[in-house]
Parts: C-alpha cells; sequence; structure tokens
C-alpha cells in the first residue's frame, strides 16, 4: 500500500523530480549516472519523455555531453562523495529556461534531484539589472549636466560680479563683500586700509589712439597692481580708469608703502603704444565702526588732492580721526519727496532728528544728556521703518522683503554702535556719524528713493 501510494505521490506530484544511480569507476569514484525514476513535471519541464531516459546514462542520452556538464558532474560528485545536499541554477538553452536543481543523497549509490523553473526570477532580474543600468546611466547623465549647469552658474556670477574687460571683481561684488570684512575688522580688532588710484590723463588715451587701446591699458595696470599686492588684499575695478586695492589687516602706514610701490612701477613701466603713463593715489585706514560711505569718500578726497596737487602722487587722507561728515545743518531736499505724505513727514521727522544730533554733538553736551535724546530718535526711527514697511507691502512694492531687511540690519548695526558708545569702546563722533550719515540720510539717498516711482 505504501509503495503504491509512493509511486503515485511521485509520479503526479506537480514538482519535477527525477532519480538516478551512481556509477562508480574502479577506484570508487563516481563517474557516471542513469535514470532510474522521473515524473510526469520532469517529462513537461524538460520536453522530454521518460522511454527516452529509463535505465539510460547520461552519456547515452547525451553523446554530445549536455548542458552545464562540468559543473553538474561537480556538484553530484559532491552529493555523492560528501553525502551532502547541493544546489545550483543552470540555463538550457534547448527548453530556453533557468532551472535550479537541488541535488541530495539517498544511500551511497542513489542520488535525488528535485528541479524548479526559475526563469521568471532571473527575467525579473534582468529587468532590475536593466532599470538599475538605466538609472546608472541616467544619473551619470545627470551628474554631467549638473556639472555642465554649475559651470554655467559660475560663468554668470563671475558676469555678475567681475569686470568683463579686466577680469577684476567689480563695484557691485564690492558692495555685496565689504560690510563682512568691516564687521570681522570691527569684531577682531584689526585694521582695514583702503587705496583708490585713478590713472593720470586717460581720455587724452582714447582720443588720441581710440578705445581699444585705451582698453589695452585698463587690462595692463589691472596686470601691473595684481602682481605687486598679496593675500588677502585684492583690487577692484570701480569703472572707467578708477581701482581700489582693500587691504584687510593693513594699517595706513603698510596701505602706503603698497600704493608708493605701485606708483612708482607704473611710472617706470612702459605701456604698448601709449609709452609710460602715471596714476595718483588716495589712501584711508577705516575707523573703527566707520561707515562704508565714510570711508570711501576719505579715500576718495585723499585721490582727488593727489590729482589737484600735480598728478602722480600719493596722499593720505586728511581726515583720519574726524569721521562725521556731516554738514552743520542737513537741509531737505525736494529729491527726498517720495509721494506718499506718510513717507514724507517721516522722513522729515528723521532729517529733523539728524540735525538735533549735530547740535548736541557741536554744543558738546554732557554724555548723560546724550542717551535720551540718541533713544528718541532711535524711537522715531524704529516708528518710521514699521510705518514704511506697511505702505510698501500695501503698494506691492515687488522688493518690500529686501526692503525689510535693510531696516533690520540698520537697526541691528545702531544698537551695536550704541552699546559700544556707552561702553566706552566707540567715539561719540562716530556713534552720531552712523545715525546721521547711514541710518538716515544715507538710507533715504541710496535705500528709498528705489520705492519713489511705486508711492
Amino acid at each position: 500500500m505504501g509503495e503504491h501510494c509512493f509511486q503515485k505521490f511521485f509520479k503526479k506530484a506537480p514538482i519535477a523530480y527525477s532519480c538516478h544511480r551512481v556509477i562508480f569507476d574502479n577506484e570508487g569514484m563516481p563517474n557516471g549516472y542513469e535514470y532510474l525514476l522521473l515524473n510526469k513535471a520532469f517529462e513537461d519541464l524538460f520536453k522530454i519523455q521518460e522511454t527516452d531516459l529509463i535505465d539510460k546514462t547520461f552519456y547515452q542520452v547525451f553523446p554530445k555531453g549536455w548542458e552545464g556538464e562540468v559543473h553538474w558532474k561537480e556538484l553530484i560528485q559532491n552529493a555523492v562523495v560528501n553525502f551532502t545536499s547541493t544546489q545550483f541554477d543552470i540555463h538550457l538553452d534547448s527548453i530556453q529556461k533557468w532551472i535550479r536543481v537541488l541535488v541530495f543523497p539517498l544511500r551511497r549509490e542513489l542520488i535525488g534531484c528535485i528541479y524548479h523553473d526559475v526563469t521568471t526570477e532571473y527575467e525579473l532580474n534582468e529587468k532590475t539589472q536593466k532599470l538599475e543600468r538605466e538609472l546608472f546611466n541616467n544619473n551619470r547623465n545627470l551628474l554631467t549636466l549638473t556639472k555642465k549647469l554649475e559651470q554655467k552658474n559660475k560663468i554668470l556670477t563671475d558676469l555678475a560680479i567681475k569686470d568683463e574687460l579686466t577680469g577684476l571683481y567689480n563695484r557691485h561684488f564690492l558692495d555685496q563683500w565689504i560690510e563682512k570684512e568691516m564687521s570681522r575688522a570691527d569684531r577682531d580688532h584689526r585694521p582695514l586700509s583702503m587705496v583708490i588710484f585713478d590713472l593720470d590723463h586717460f581720455k587724452r588715451i582714447n582720443d588720441i589712439w581710440g578705445h581699444p587701446v585705451g582698453d589695452e591699458v585698463l587690462k595692463e595696470t589691472a596686470k601691473l597692481a595684481i602682481s605687486l599686492i598679496c593675500n588677502p588684499d585684492f583690487l577692484v575695478r570701480l569703472g572707467g580708469e578708477e581701482f581700489v586695492i582693500i587691504m584687510p589687516g593693513s594699517s595706513i602706514q603698510e596701505a602706503l608703502a603698497l600704493a608708493e610701490n605701485i606708483r612708482q612701477t607704473m611710472k617706470k613701466y612702459r605701456y604698448p603704444i601709449v609709452g609710460h603713463l602715471t596714476a595718483s593715489f588716495g589712501v584711508a585706514e577705516r575707523i573703527k565702526f566707520e561707515s562704508y560711505c565714510s570711508w570711501y569718500k576719505r579715500s576718495d578726497k585723499a585721490m582727488y588732492q593727489a590729482k589737484e596737487a600735480g598728478r602722480n602722487r600719493v596722499f593720505l587722507s586728511e581726515d583720519q580721526d574726524r569721521p562725521l561728515n556731516a554738514p552743520v545743518e542737513i537741509k531737505w531736499k525736494v529729491d527726498w519727496k517720495s509721494g506718499n505724505p506718510v513717507i514724507d513727514e517721516g522722513h522729515r521727522g528723521l532729517v529733523e532728528s539728524a540735525n538735533s544730533l549735530l547740535y548736541l554733538f557741536l554744543a558738546e553736551v554732557e554724555k548723560d544728556k546724550i542717551m535720551p535724546e540718541v533713544n528718541k530718535v532711535l524711537d522715531c526711527i524704529i516708528k518710521h521703518f514699521h510705518d514704511e514697511e506697511q505702505i510698501l507691502l500695501e503698494t506691492g512694492y515687488p522688493d518690500y522683503e529686501n526692503h525689510a531687511e535693510i531696516h533690520n540690519a540698520l537697526l541691528d548695526k545702531v544698537f551695536q554702535f550704541k552699546k559700544a558708545y556707552q561702553a566706552g569702546d566707540l567715539k561719540l563722533a562716530e556713534f552720531f556719524s552712523f545715525i546721521v550719515n547711514d541710518l538716515i540720510i544715507g538710507h533715504i539717498q541710496n535705500a528709498d528713493t528705489d520705492f519713489f516711482p511705486y508711492t
């Protein structure tokens, strides 16, 4: 009964089975196999009839060998000799399928095999691998495109912050960068100097030889100056024939030495076509907490004094110890009218506040009476900034957020100056200079006028 059930089970099982007798050579090693049993699932899987296999050896069935013969024999020999199960996958071209074979010993001369069709698994793996290859290629292409985009963005960035003719940084870059450098100098208590120079009689070059020659002169001047400065100093072309050198960590004496070296080198240098040229230089060391506008004006003024004195000279700023470049009284200008009555009233109030601070400074009022007046002015500024932002928001001013950020930055800085003044680290002249020249008048002239067309 049991034998009958086994035969039924073996023959009708949906999984392909086969049983083989092992043939041994004279040394007791397996060297052949013959088919003893196989089921219907085996016949269906391998497209072969039982009558063509039973009691025949592998070589009788496959006289020319079979697919994966060497690997097959090694694994079956391992199952027989070591009496252990083993498994392998093989692709059979005859049936165009991947078959997973489990070989297991039954007893020393008998082995059994179980077969599974794993073609779908391999096809899925192939699809997955194909998708992975495609993804890899897409990522590689994306990386290439990203690098190209980064290169193009760098070119665009360079165009935005560099002078196209000379390759030097331009005024736009200087405006973006200088505040950070000034804050660093204040924080680290380090000197920061500026050298401005302007080519003498440059207009004659363009008039006599034409603008192409003038352009070559500017490029030669840039190369000459760059060769004489060292890091962290850097050179900027402000426009036309005017250049500026910013010197982090350098005192006015060091800036003077650099300016004189450039002046003498340029004087001796012979430019192609035009011959010898000279330049006039203005030098100023920034005073702690001094605004960029004030510092630049002092350097520029010194440079024009050098020109007025006969050119081909280096002049130091005469106002090195006097940062407050404000008149005795500030007059309201028609150009400051925005067209909005609330904003204009606020601006007039700020101008009056600036004048009151100038009066306090010139009258040499005692320190304990100054701070209450300063606090009143700061309260007016804060209220005006708030009112102005509300109006700009309501009118739909497109650069509203940037303008509000400018307000916040100015307020942050004025309160830093206030703290420094109260601690004795800042002179009253420097404190009032920022409030008057930067926070009030400078902001109206340089930032507020941008939104006038909208108000």
